[in-house]
């Protein structure tokens, strides 16, 4: 079947881990949309209350880019912040 160097190269651990960060980032795309509709749902919901109009889903849009583009940087920089670099073989 498949030979061990093979396997080995199949289970590398960088090579994993570049599909694990393209399957990421296209559920990112998915997830923009969803969220852009939840705020738009809860702004709606949350009008009257809170005293603004309701937001049309071209402006949840906007909306959602612009706090997507301000938190991810920051969640970036935390999730890297305690790791070690790695030593070259």
């Amino acid at each position: 079947m498949f030979a061990g160097s093979q396997i080995e190269r199949i289970t590398d651990r960088k090579e994993v881990q570049n599909m694990t960060s393209f399957f990421k980032l296209m559920a990112a795309g998915p997830a923009f949309f969803i969220s852009a509709w939840l705020l738009m749902i809860f702004a709606g919901v949350l009008a009257a209350d809170i005293g603004i109009r309701t937001i049309p889903y071209t402006t949840a849009m906007l909306a959602t880019i612009a706090l997507w583009l301000t938190v991810a940087p920051a969640i970036g920089a935390v999730s890297r912040g305690n790791r070690r670099p790695e030593t070259s073989r």
